[in-house]
């Protein structure tokens, strides 16, 4: 069972996820994510990608578990379906 609704676990996730378009994203309930197919289609050596994924994890701030009650109308989000979830 993934109880993030009931036991919070944001900050131990160590998933992300990568979407049909080439999009990675840090966390289900995610806004947006970051383009990998256009710097792999513009030829991106295996070197730069990686910077990409290190640099888009390094950087995520995503808590949607942890501060969704704080919310005060729901984010449009992108479908766990579309994203392997």
């Amino acid at each position: 069972i993934i109880a993030s609704v009931t036991m919070p676990f944001c900050g131990d996730c160590s998933r992300m996820r990568l979407s049909p378009d080439g999009h990675i994203y840090t966390c289900l309930f995610a806004t947006q994510g970051t383009d990998l197919m256009t710097p792999l289609r513009a030829g991106a050596s295996d070197e730069e990608i990686e910077t990409i994924i290190r640099d888009t994890w390094l950087n995520r701030n995503d808590r949607y578990s942890e501060v969704r009650s704080s919310i005060k109308r729901p984010n449009e989000k992108i479908e766990m379906y579309y994203i392997g979830g």
